[in-house]
């Protein structure tokens, strides 16, 4: 594997997209490959199964048929973008991965986290990115985002204040080598600086890059 994989984690409203982007950016500017991905998303399976997955009709889907269908679609975007991409040596960033479904349905449902786990080695071909960024926000300043942006929320956005508790909490503990802590409440720009401070390490760029 040529290429680097970075993910972005946080909950909605942490400032993921807006970071990724912006990281994106300046790696092309700088003449690196770079492509974007998002999940549940990406391909043309991935894409239909979103809908399923964000389509408030489906409000009673229980917590594995959730998981299976966000594997399904984490399947066919690892095997037909991620894995070939990282092959040519792209930089491949992600709006969310893995530990979305850890966190959102193995602690937010209540599943058993050692079988998603399990799910989620099958679905990945066992991949794990080589950095993974957690955007912290609190709750409520997720919220009052989301609802500044009048947006109509979805399924999964619609899961309740219990539910979100769980997952806030989760990414705000969740502890291991390859992860980064940052404080999403900060303004864009400095959290765009530490993003770059970090990456600009890991991938051994020059000070003057």
């Amino acid at each position: 594997m040529k290429g680097y994989f970075f993910a972005f984690e946080g909950i909605d409203g942490s400032g993921k997209t807006t970071q990724i982007n912006l990281l994106a950016s300046k790696l092309t500017q700088l003449k690196k490959e770079v492509i974007v991905v998002r999940e549940p998303g990406g391909t043309a399976l991935a894409e239909a199964v979103r809908q399923i997955l964000l389509d408030k009709q489906f409000q009673g889907m229980n917590g594995w048929s959730e998981t299976f269908l966000f594997c399904a679609a984490r399947a066919d975007l690892v095997q037909r973008v991620i894995l070939p991409e990282l092959d040519k040596g792209t930089i491949v960033l992600a709006d969310r991965y893995r530990l979305s479904t850890e966190i959102y349905q193995g602690i937010g449902r209540n599943l058993p986290l050692e079988k998603v786990q399990e799910v989620l080695d099958l679905a990945t071909h066992h991949l794990k990115p080589h950095l993974t960024l957690i955007l912290d926000v609190p709750l409520e300043l997720s919220l009052q985002r989301l609802q500044s942006e009048n947006r109509v929320f979805d399924r999964m956005e619609t899961s309740g204040m219990e539910f979100f508790q769980r997952v806030a909490k989760a990414f705000r503990e969740v502890n291991d080598q390859d992860i980064i802590h940052l404080d999403g409440s900060q303004s864009i720009e400095k959290i765009s600086e530490e993003i770059w401070s970090v990456v600009k390490q890991f991938l051994e760029l020059g000070e003057n890059e």
